[in-house]
């Protein structure tokens, strides 16, 4: 700290996202992203300056191609990763090779344990279903994974569902 080296960072990788949540701030338009060269050279840059906690997030990481290979290059460089997503797109390819990477935990928005609720939020039909399946596939792989929770009134009243649930997933 006293040398002014961030010991952490949250790099986020795209701003698209496979989802529309009603309460994201996000401009989900393509309107550019850094290609793979030029996050390797960000990556390189924050392990030169010693940093140490990297957290991968967006929009929705894996809507990247090289997501893998961003990945990849983190962990080549002793980064200790951790992900955010929705999970929607992991199956078990993805969560296998998340493991194989080494990252250290995996964050996942769950926002109602119903689906009609959490599935509204989203506004992608059938997302909380598959997101709890991805839970299960990284859990089963070994992957630490954490729920995260945003709360507003249209979910209020299922935080103790989503806690209930959290723990029925591990």
């Amino acid at each position: 700290l006293k040398l002014g080296v961030p010991i952490s960072v949250h790099l986020d990788l795209t701003y698209r996202c496979n989802e529309r949540c009603v309460h994201c701030y996000l401009d989900h338009d393509d309107k550019g992203e850094m290609s793979t060269a030029e996050i390797g050279n960000v990556l390189t840059q924050l392990a030169d300056a010693g940093v140490f906690f990297l957290t991968l997030s967006g929009g929705e990481v894996l809507m990247r191609r090289d997501f893998f290979e961003i990945v990849q290059r983190a962990r080549d460089l002793e980064f200790n990763v951790k992900v955010k997503t929705n999970a929607v797109m992991i199956r078990e390819h993805e969560a296998k090779r998340l493991r194989g990477l080494g990252v250290e935990q995996i964050q996942i928005s769950v926002y109602s344990h119903r689906a009609e609720i959490h599935d509204a939020i989203t506004k992608l039909p059938g997302s909380l279903r598959r997101t709890i399946e991805a839970i299960r596939l990284l859990t089963t792989t070994g992957l630490k994974v954490s729920i995260a929770n945003v709360l507003m009134p249209g979910n209020l009243a299922d935080n103790s569902g989503v806690i209930a649930l959290a723990k029925e997933l591990g």
